[in-house]
């Protein structure tokens, strides 16, 4: 085989492999009660005739850089380009096989987000299946790179007419670029761009969190008042999910495996609530964290301090990953009393082994004893974090369960594993509302101003647990709801009436911040809880366009 020929059979088979994927793409359901088969993951969305566009544009492309290395005629060169291209389109075709979706900054995030049980737990949940693709891709990759450059001699790969054949090529990339998907040029070059610019966009989040976590002023609010009487005793309690989505929550989905132990409860319940991004950093730290001024940040824990509250955070979920400093660990060390069940535990190494969050109840039973009179209680339950099926009691009771649950199982997933990772979340989010049932039943007991809030995070689709891609809204579109005692309720009657109203608007989490200082009774002039508040009468409801942005800090 000649130099040419090896050199351009080179370039050529990063393109090959790439297309496997760039023509079979994840499609995503933007609802449960999406009308298409709900059974199918995957669609072919590019005809025959991209196929043949996307070929013709990836030879010619590949010719232009066999002249780019003729014209140099050196060996760096051609290591160099050809490198670069199976190094990146490796990342990209990989990330697809063992992921299900197309690299996204979030991804990259996630990953540098990871502790040591995360990562087992992520290699745990990949099928042999995938595994053995991605082990074959790999031998494919190294032994098409070996092979196609052993051998080749530069001084071989003079190319005879060179102006005519360059300019042809460069023609024959316009043409291909016209004919392929968007007429874009970089967008026929994804295999190699997509990987780069996740990168980039993932060093710019790790800037920016970093940044703003080096200006929090815990004094910008210090001047924050109460409208509460300084002898009333008061309880609030924040209790975060981890990845339930509103798609067979018992409390949102007649499809759910039985109604929730919640129901008899009298909640306040909002419909449209949803995160502000797919991963649980970014989520909570857009969540717990403002710019009330330029170059100066406040986050929700010392706002309260500030009030006179005390402060505690109980977690189930390990302490920190590797960016930088991590929102999540930064903000629960600002609290009064914070503690991690699981730190000090040194028999957990995988997530399967983490306890259930039932585990966090005499913690939180021993913050509600404590003698402050006011206090704000966070608890970060594991909630319906995979592996599912590790997220309730294998001997669970499900009272009055539904019996069309294994049709709606059947429907939602073709594939056995699928059907079974669908079962155990929607049982673990069952469980984490007996979990929250329990909680509240302790907060009966007491007095003063007592009310409990839950969100989750985000969401996630149990057919693919490692997705974390914002362009599917099972991801994004959460639970959310809120339970007060009488005595609350009899001092807060306008703004619960307010809250019921607010039942069905469309409510973004990354303003929620504000809604937590109106549920406290607290108020200072940056905070603007008239437009951003659920319990405000003039709140300004988010918009379809600002749901569909990809989430981001920046």
């Amino acid at each position: 085989m000649s130099s040419k020929v090896k050199v351009f059979l080179l370039y050529l088979f990063p393109f090959f492999i790439s297309a496997f994927v760039l023509f079979d793409r994840p499609f995503f359901y933007f609802s449960p009660q999406d009308p298409r088969d709900a059974n199918l993951y995957y669609e072919i969305d590019i005809t025959a005739v991209f196929y043949i566009c996307y070929a013709y544009f990836s030879v010619m492309f590949c010719y232009a850089l066999l002249y780019a290395t003729s014209f140099f005629r050196s060996k760096k060169v051609l290591f160099t380009l050809s490198f670069l291209l199976y190094f990146f389109s490796y990342v990209y075709v990989m990330h697809f096989t063992l992921a299900g979706f197309l690299i996204h900054y979030n991804s990259i995030l996630a990953v540098f987000d990871s502790n040591v049980p995360e990562i087992k737990d992520f290699w745990s949940a990949l099928s042999t299946g995938s595994i053995l693709i991605a082990l074959l891709l790999s031998i494919l990759y190294c032994g098409a790179y070996v092979f196609l450059t052993r051998g080749v001699k530069t001084e071989d790969l003079r190319i005879q007419n060179r102006k005519k054949l360059a300019g042809g090529a460069f023609v024959f990339c316009l043409i291909g670029t016209v004919l392929l998907e968007k007429g874009s040029f970089f967008s026929n070059l994804e295999p190699f761009v997509l990987p780069v610019t996740s990168f980039v966009r993932y060093r710019e989040e790790e800037t920016n969190i970093s940044k703003i976590l080096s200006t929090i002023d815990s004094d910008l609010f210090s001047s924050v008042k109460s409208s509460v009487p300084k002898e009333e005793k008061e309880t609030y309690v924040v209790v975060i999910g981890e990845s339930a989505s509103r798609d067979l929550h018992p409390l949102y989905s007649p499809d759910a495996v039985a109604p929730s132990p919640l129901k008899d409860e009298k909640l306040y319940v909002f419909d449209r609530i949803y995160a502000p991004a797919p991963i649980t950093m970014l989520s909570l730290f857009q969540v717990f964290f403002i710019n009330p001024e330029k170059g100066k940040t406040v986050d929700f824990i010392d706002l309260a301090k500030k009030a006179g509250f005390k402060t505690f955070w109980l977690s189930n979920q390990f302490r920190s990953g590797n960016v930088g400093d991590n929102p999540t660990a930064a903000l629960s060390r600002r609290a009064d009393v914070s503690e991690f069940i699981n730190n000090a535990n040194p028999d957990l190494k995988n997530y399967s082994d983490m306890p259930l969050d039932e585990n966090l109840l005499p913690r939180f039973r021993e913050a509600l004893a404590d003698p402050a009179p006011k206090k704000v209680i966070f608890l970060h339950l594991f909630g319906s974090h995979a592996p599912y099926s590790r997220r309730f009691p294998p001997n669970m009771e499900i009272k009055s369960p539904n019996p069309d649950f294994e049709n709606v199982v059947n429907k939602k997933a073709r594939v056995a594993k699928q059907r079974d990772e669908v079962r155990s979340y929607a049982k673990s989010m069952y469980y984490t509302d007996t979990v929250l049932k329990k909680m509240i039943e302790t907060l009966k007991a007491q007095s003063g101003y007592t009310t409990l809030l839950y969100f989750s995070d985000h969401g996630a689709n149990p057919r693919a647990s490692l997705n974390r891609n914002p362009k599917d809204k099972s991801i994004l579109e959460v639970p959310f709801f809120l339970w007060a005692s009488e005595r609350y309720k009899d001092a807060n009657a306008r703004k619960l009436k307010n809250a019921a109203a607010a039942k069905d608007k469309l409510y973004k989490m990354d303003r929620l911040f504000f809604t937590l200082a109106d549920w406290m009774n607290l108020s200072h002039p940056k905070l603007t809880i008239k437009k951003d508040s659920l319990f405000s009468p003039d709140l300004e409801e988010t918009t379809e366009k600002e749901i569909q942005e990809t989430p981001s800090v920046i």
